[in-house]
């Protein structure tokens, strides 16, 4: 099993083991880290792997940056078996460095799973959400850091800040509402991933 912190480890005992001169690595969003990538370029190694959705702030933009139909990749296995396959498209969009190539995928299998998780989430937090809001409305809870901490509490569940936002309204009432930012991120990014790579020569459906 090869992770973010043993890529560098990896990389050096197999040039030496089979005296490879030069692999491309193909791995996961856990595994494409700055030093990770620096030593792979230095060693004259090649990548191909996913960029992490969250906790960067270019994903919405390379996903925002797409344009057209996309290339159509060959589904798996799965898709295969079913008989009206959910489809797979990817785009190449700019990316931040001129040789860096970023590709962004939309699975409509994986968006039609994220979004029945995220409705599932929601629900579940708006339940909860609704519940405060009327023991606020009765005088149960009435202070604004307790108010506040309940809130917070609420919301740290069920991935609830990616979805919801509160407030105490200038009457001193308790609102929730959908995150003006957080939520409509969510909803851009399901059924996405991202990979990238410098090499040149990869075809953006074989990449995929």
């Amino acid at each position: 099993l090869i992770d973010h912190q043993s890529v560098q480890e990896v990389v050096e005992d197999v040039s030496k083991r089979f005296e490879i001169k030069r692999t491309v690595w193909v791995g996961d969003r856990g595994m494409l880290t700055t030093d990770n990538v620096t030593h792979l370029k230095k060693r004259g190694q090649g990548y191909l792997m996913g960029l992490v959705r969250r906790r960067r702030e270019d994903i919405i933009g390379y996903i925002e940056a797409i344009q057209g139909d996309g290339i159509e990749c060959k589904g798996g296995i799965t898709q295969r078996e079913r008989k009206d396959s959910p489809k797979t498209y990817a785009w190449e969009v700019k990316g931040k460095e001129k040789e860096v190539r970023v590709f962004v995928v939309h699975s409509e299998e994986r968006a039609e799973y994220e979004i029945a998780m995220r409705k599932k989430s929601m629900a579940k937090v708006k339940k909860d959400l609704e519940a405060l809001k009327k023991r606020v409305a009765k005088g149960k809870i009435k202070k604004k850091e307790k108010i506040g901490y309940h809130a917070g509490k609420i919301l740290s569940r069920h991935k609830g800040t990616r979805y919801y936002d509160w407030k105490i309204n200038e009457e001193g009432k308790f609102e929730y509402f959908e995150h003006p930012v957080n939520f409509e991120r969510e909803k851009k990014i399901e059924g996405k991933y991202l990979i990238q790579t410098e090499e040149k020569d990869f075809d953006i459906a074989e990449s995929v």
